[in-house]
């Protein structure tokens, strides 16, 4: 059997073609997993946070433990990638008192599609009480069309009856 030139040109042109697929494969591959590192190493680091302020209002609270709470609550809202495609909303009060009945709503133009997903919403909002470092996620359902940010709404009742609102634009 004799192969002619073309057909030997055409069989080196192919071999060529999966020599390169491989390597761009093997390239993509450790990129995709030096980014899902980068991002666990982001949410430890996160978690960290957390808890030296956790620790922190705990000292905190024990060494004014006969003053009346003068502090307020600082409940904060992100709205964050945690996989590939996934998001989330994570509401985390950052003060150093305990946030009672946390609200939280996105203010869309009525008609259009919410990112909320509800069943996960309605099970989570209103939070009873948010403690201090502590964080609550809500899953983010995005889709073509919707827009990456969005106008948000959250309120808060601190321990010295006061109520804060804020509002912000939320953007991946």
């Amino acid at each position: 059997m004799e192969f002619s030139a073309g057909q030997i040109l055409t069989w080196l042109i192919a071999l060529v073609a999966v020599v390169v697929s491989v390597v761009s494969l093997l390239r993509t591959t450790k990129v995709q997993e030096q980014q899902l590192r980068l991002q666990k190493k982001q949410e430890e680091l996160t978690d960290l946070q957390l808890e030296a302020l956790r620790r922190q209002t705990e000292l905190s609270a024990s060494a004014h433990l006969q003053a009346a709470p003068l502090e307020k609550a600082d409940v904060r809202v992100d709205l964050k990638k945690v996989g590939a495609g996934d998001y989330k909303f994570f509401i985390t009060n950052w003060g150093t008192v305990p946030a009672q009945h946390v609200t939280f709503d996105l203010d869309l133009p009525e008609g259009a599609p919410s990112p909320l997903v509800t069943g996960n919403y309605a099970e989570k909002i209103p939070i009873p009480e948010l403690a201090p470092g502590s964080r609550v996620p809500l899953w983010a359902a995005l889709s073509m069309g919707m827009g990456t940010s969005f106008p948000a709404r959250w309120t808060w009742l601190n321990p010295d009856g006061s109520t804060d609102t804020r509002r912000s634009l939320l953007a991946i």
